[in-house]
């Protein structure tokens, strides 16, 4: 395959779109879990979309701030929040 072809080119930018996809995906079930859906969301359009533009360079940093943004959240309680007292009533 001749580098220079455009054909390379197009595998080059779908196999980033591919990447951004799972990295964003990734990010995605993490902030679901945590209870940021938001930041998840918004962490796979920038990894996909930036992924398909200049790749390696954007899908990275992206993944990692998005992570670090997630992960520094805390973890909401899916049974609501509570108060002391009423945790301490349940002991």
């Amino acid at each position: 395959m001749d580098p220079s072809s455009s054909t390379f080119y197009l595998y080059i930018v779908l196999a980033n779109a591919v990447i951004g996809l799972i990295l964003g995906l990734i990010l995605v079930f993490l902030a679901r879990k945590r209870g940021v859906r938001r930041y998840g969301v918004i962490g796979l359009a920038v990894c996909f979309v930036g992924g398909i533009f200049l790749g390696i360079f954007v899908w990275l940093p992206a993944f990692l701030i998005f992570t670090w943004l997630i992960m520094r959240k805390r973890t909401i309680d899916p049974e609501g929040p509570a108060t002391q007292a009423e945790r301490d009533e349940t002991l």
